[in-house]
C-alpha cells in the first residue's frame, strides 16, 4: 500500500542492511532503468559563512553566537565547529529545494539517505517533514532548535555520507537521537547503522587501501595525501553502500540523498565538475551504471538529468 505526503506517494520498503556483491560480480542495470536518484548538499550553516565556502573567502561575518556571557559565546562557537546547524539563510534555500523537488517528483520517494550531522538532517527535515518548517530570523541558526516538522519517509543515516575532514566532525549517536529522533517516522531506527562514536577515526578504516591513489583534492590543492586517502575510502564505501541498495530486487526506486559538497563532488567526479552550491539538487543520469564503477576506475564524471540551484538571498 502507499500513503500520499505533500504531493507525493510513499511506497514501503525493508531497511535491512544490504549485502555486497559476489567478488568479480559488479552490478549492472539493463534492466534497472526506473531508478531515480537526486544528491542535495545541506543548505547554508554559520561555519560555511565562517570559513568560507569551499575555502572561499567568507561573504559575509555576522553568525548567530548569541550567548549572555564571553564563555557560552565561545562554546557556542566551538558547537558551530563541530557540528553546524543551519543558519537562516540555510533553511530558506532547503524551502525553496523543497518546491522544486514538489514540483518535478510525480512517482515514490522511496528512501532518504543522510549524513550524521545536524546539518544535513535538519536539511531533510526542511525537505520532507510535515508541516513545512519556517526559517529563524535572520542572523540566528538552529541551534538548540526542535523543528516542528516529521519526516513520514524511510531514511537511512549512513557514517560514510559524512563530511570529508581529516578532524573529528560531529556528535555522538545518542546526542543526534535526542535532538532528531522525534523528527522522523522511524524514530532512533534511522541511526542503527551509525556507532555512537562515529566521528572519532583513525588512520587505519576498514576498507581504507584502493588500487589507485585518490585524485588530486579538487576543493584544497594544499590537502595532505594521507588524509585525502582517508576520504577517498570513506567515499569509495559510501559508493558501495548506494549500489548495494539500488541492486536490492525489491529495493528504493528514487533516492535523495542528502550530503556535503565535498563527499558528494568525489562521489560524482569532482575533478570535471562543478562546486556544489548550498541545498543545491542534482539527478544523476543511470545511476546504477555510473556508481557501479569503483572511483579508480571512472574516465568520465556523472552525467545530469537536472539541476536546481536555490537563490542566495
Amino acid at each position: 500500500s502507499t500513503q500520499s505526503t505533500w504531493g507525493l506517494s510513499i511506497r514501503p520498503m525493508s531497511l535491512a542492511p544490504p549485502h555486497p556483491s559476489p567478488e568479480g560480480d559488479r552490478p549492472r542495470s539493463p534492466v534497472i532503468h526506473d531508478v531515480r536518484m537526486f544528491f542535495i548538499r545541506h543548505g547554508e550553516t554559520d561555519w560555511n559563512v565562517l570559513q568560507g565556502h569551499y575555502g572561499l573567502k567568507p561573504s559575509r561575518t555576522e553568525v548567530d553566537l548569541h550567548a549572555p556571557t564571553v564563555e557560552e559565546a565561545r562554546a557556542r562557537q566551538e558547537r558551530i565547529s563541530a557540528d553546524a546547524p543551519l543558519n537562516s539563510l540555510g533553511v530558506r534555500q532547503a524551502l525553496q529545494s523543497r518546491a522544486w523537488l514538489r514540483a518535478n517528483l510525480a512517482q515514490p520517494v522511496d528512501l532518504v539517505v543522510v549524513s550524521p550531522l545536524s546539518r544535513t538532517l535538519q536539511t531533510s527535515i526542511v525537505l520532507f517533514g510535515e508541516p513545512a518548517p519556517t526559517a529563524p530570523p535572520a542572523g540566528h541558526n538552529l541551534m538548540d532548535v526542535t523543528l516542528p516538522s516529521v519526516v513520514p519517509l524511510p531514511v537511512a543515516v549512513f557514517p560514510d555520507a559524512r563530511e570529508l575532514s581529516s578532524r573529528p566532525t560531529g556528535r555522538p549517536v545518542s546526542a543526534l537521537v535526542a535532538d532528531f529522533a522525534q523528527n522522523f517516522i522511524h524514530g532512533e531506527e534511522i541511526f542503527h547503522r551509525v556507532p555512537e562514536t562515529w566521528f572519532k577515526h583513525s588512520r587505519v578504516e576498514p576498507g581504507l587501501l584502493h588500487p589507485a591513489p585518490p585524485p588530486p583534492n579538487p576543493i584544497r590543492r594544499d590537502s595532505d595525501p594521507s588524509d585525502d586517502e582517508l576520504m577517498w575510502g570513506r567515499v569509495e564505501r559510501f559508493r558501495e553502500f548506494l549500489v548495494n541498495l539500488l541492486v536490492q530486487p525489491r529495493g528504493p526506486r528514487t533516492i535523495v540523498v542528502v550530503g556535503h559538497g565535498r563527499n558528494l563532488m568525489w562521489l560524482l567526479g569532482a575533478e570535471k565538475m562543478p562546486l556544489f552550491s548550498n541545498a543545491e539538487i542534482r539527478e544523476l543520469e543511470n545511476p546504477l551504471d555510473f556508481l557501479a564503477q569503483p572511483l579508480h576506475e571512472r574516465e568520465e564524471p556523472a552525467r545530469l538529468v537536472s539541476r536546481f540551484i536555490p537563490n542566495e538571498e
